[in-house]
């Protein structure tokens, strides 16, 4: 195995570049790193091995077995070794992460720049590594009973940028107040937690300001709603009165809600029910 250190320094002595087998390297930390796609291993692949464009993977280590986990770079890692096997070393830069937490902050640094990274990876990656809206966002979400993933399963929450948008807007109250709300009308119907969806609740929750009853409200909208006729009569919605989807999933609630009261209403246009 080669090594080379880097000079002293701001560096000092903690990084180093090594040459190290590829069999040697492997996710030690699951959470502290995505899965690979093959869309991205394609890429790779049609662009051809050219040594003088290959950048250094970054990985930390070795445990107590002698294994050292991918911090970045599992693409590539994964790319060379069906190319030339695993018994072939590569160049690799080791830090000192020592912890899954320290490796999801090194992704994080190091792909924040990108364009690679899925909203969903980089916000499973940034719980490992404490950030404080992803770790609330995702309390709340496991708390309602709902879970991260991409994939369209009932159950499953793929706009999580949505869901960090309303964090940082309204806080985690309002976020909270929309999945229990959604769940309790629903229940875990992936429909209803799209992006569109989501920021309407939210935007009706910050207007009113809880000043409303909720039972009604979960009954109006069971009753006259499932998750796509709300989305199919916002987008109608949208050519009557323009705004954005979302903004109109927010005044077809309103209407809703108002449907058949005399006193009491929350909004002005009850056509749009």
């Amino acid at each position: 195995m080669k090594t080379s250190r880097t000079p002293l320094g701001p560096f000092d002595d903690s990084v180093r570049r090594e040459w190290i087998p590829l069999s040697k390297l492997r996710v030690v930390w699951p959470e502290a790193q995505r899965e690979t796609m093959a869309a991205n291993i394609a890429k790779l692949d049609k662009a051809g091995f050219d040594p003088d464009k290959l950048t250094d993977l970054v990985v930390a280590g070795p445990n107590e077995h002698g294994v050292y986990h991918v911090v970045d770079g599992l693409h590539r890692k994964t790319w060379l070794e069906s190319l030339f096997g695993a018994d072939t070393p590569v160049p690799c830069k080791v830090v000192s992460a020592m912890s899954a937490k320290r490796a999801a902050e090194i992704w994080r640094g190091i792909n924040g720049g990108r364009t690679q990274p899925t909203p969903i990876s980089d916000h499973q990656v940034a719980v490992t590594a404490g950030d404080p809206v992803a770790c609330g966002v995702e309390e709340i979400i496991r708390k309602n009973g709902f879970r991260v993933t991409a994939a369209a399963a009932d159950g499953g929450i793929s706009a999580i940028q949505r869901c960090h948008q309303i964090f940082r807007k309204h806080g985690g109250s309002t976020l909270n107040w929309c999945l229990t709300t959604i769940r309790s009308t629903w229940g875990l119907s992936n429909e209803a937690t799209s992006g569109n969806v989501l920021l309407g609740f939210a935007e009706f929750y910050a207007e009113h300001n809880g000043q409303f009853d909720q039972k009604r409200l979960e009954k109006m909208l069971a009753q006259r709603y499932t998750p796509a006729r709300l989305i199919g009569a916002a987008r109608q919605a949208v050519e009557m009165f323009r705004g954005s989807v979302a903004a109109n999933v927010k005044r077809v609630i309103t209407n809703c809600y108002d449907h058949g009261l005399r006193s009491g209403r929350l909004g002005q246009d009850a056509e749009a029910a």
